[in-house]
């Protein structure tokens, strides 16, 4: 009698068998994508994460920096006498200016620092006026802020520099002669304006200004403009923000005093509404929409909202940094640091005084706010959180 066979059981392994090889075949697949996406990062992404999004800071800015801390260094008066005679400065100061970062604390590789980040940092921020271009071409530095950050004692010190500052430039470095306003100092730096001597753009050349005129040397530089603002505050829904006094412009709008939630359009206007006010209200208001920001960026559901953000610092900022860097630094501040942690200050009629001066470059006389040694040891004080 002949046996049967279980054909069933034979298709069942053949089955089986297929299986088995279709999941391997799909193991593979992945393995291989995840090996090539692996090595492309490596080679293309990794490196293109890393670079710059614009040219870096010259951390010798200064030329003179040698020589003034040389002079703050001499014990003879004698020999101070004559190094300050070598030196080149803002006539109406007394000494020549130099940022001192005199701490309670020498910082060495044991220094407790927050996500492993040097003793400070100081950036300067720049709001580029230019409501026709957006590729930084042209346009006045609208807004102007300094701010060192303490990853010691996790502090964010910050200070505005009035836009109508009167600054000189260092002789031989600029094709326009000094005297100039500061938001002047970011233009001659353009490609529009091509009237820096030095290398890089409009950051360069007004950090430049900032080392000779005030003696703080800047670590990493941020220019934004309108489209910036907008897209941002656009991309994390908005913000809420309370406005202690009411805001009136015939132009602008009206914006009552109280909470309230404002889309970008609406947040950027109020930080440039000063028509009726001082210009010290609209920094102000400008200090109320960055510490808002601030905050709305704290919430943990901002993460989802990260992709878009970083598209658009790529594609709208200029900034030294990278977006390793910046996606470093923006991890730490909002995990770090608290609102409360933010020090914002602005000058008063002690620092400076309101003026008109001619200006050779306009060929005209217009306001100006002067100062002198009290605004620069001003300065200094606000970024060590004093």
């Amino acid at each position: 009698m002949d046996k049967i066979h279980d054909t069933q059981a034979i298709k069942t392994a053949k089955k089986k068998s297929l299986f088995w090889r279709i999941l391997g075949y799909i193991f593979l697949s992945l393995f291989l994508v995840m090996v090539i996406f692996f090595a492309g990062y490596q080679l293309f992404l990794k490196p293109m994460m890393r670079k710059p999004i614009s040219p870096k800071l010259n951390q010798e800015l200064d030329p003179l920096k040698t020589q003034i801390v040389a002079y703050y260094q001499e014990e003879k008066e004698e020999v101070k006498e004559e190094l300050i005679n070598e030196i080149e400065f803002p006539e109406h100061l007394e000494e020549p200016p130099l940022f001192l970062e005199v701490d309670e604390y020498t910082d060495t590789d044991e220094t407790p620092r927050v996500c492993g980040m040097p003793k400070d940092l100081v950036f300067l921020l720049v709001g580029v006026d230019s409501k026709k271009d957006w590729t930084y071409r042209a346009g006045l530095a609208d807004v102007i802020r300094l701010i060192r950050v303490d990853f010691v004692n996790k502090k964010i010190n910050m200070i505005a520099l009035p836009r109508d500052m009167l600054v000189d430039f260092p002789e031989g470095r600029a094709s326009i002669e000094s005297p100039m306003k500061i938001n002047q100092a970011y233009t001659i730096g353009t490609a529009g304006a091509q009237q820096y001597l030095g290398e890089g753009n409009g950051a360069h050349s007004l950090a430049e200004a900032i080392d000779f005129n005030f003696g703080v040397s800047v670590d990493h530089y941020m220019v934004v403009n309108f489209k910036f603002v907008i897209n941002v505050i656009d991309e994390v829904g908005g913000l809420d923000v309370y406005l202690p006094q009411e805001v009136e412009d015939d132009y602008f709008g009206y914006y009552p005093a109280g909470p309230q939630h404002l889309d970008g359009i609406e947040s950027l206007v109020l930080m440039r509404i000063r028509m009726k006010y001082t210009d010290d209200f609209r920094v102000g208001n400008q200090t109320i929409i960055l510490k808002a920001m601030f905050e709305k960026m704290k919430r943990p559901g901002m993460i989802l909202r990260l992709p878009g953000l970083i598209n658009q610092f790529r594609e709208n900022v200029l900034t030294d940094l990278s977006v390793e860097e910046l996606i470093r630094l923006g991890n730490c501040l909002l995990t770090e640091f608290e609102i409360e942690d933010i020090n914002a200050r602005q000058f008063t009629k002690e620092h400076i005084k309101p003026a008109r001066e001619y200006i050779p470059s306009m060929k005209l006389y217009l306001f100006v706010y002067k100062w002198g040694d009290e605004a620069v040891e001003y300065i200094h004080n606000t970024l060590m959180g004093k």
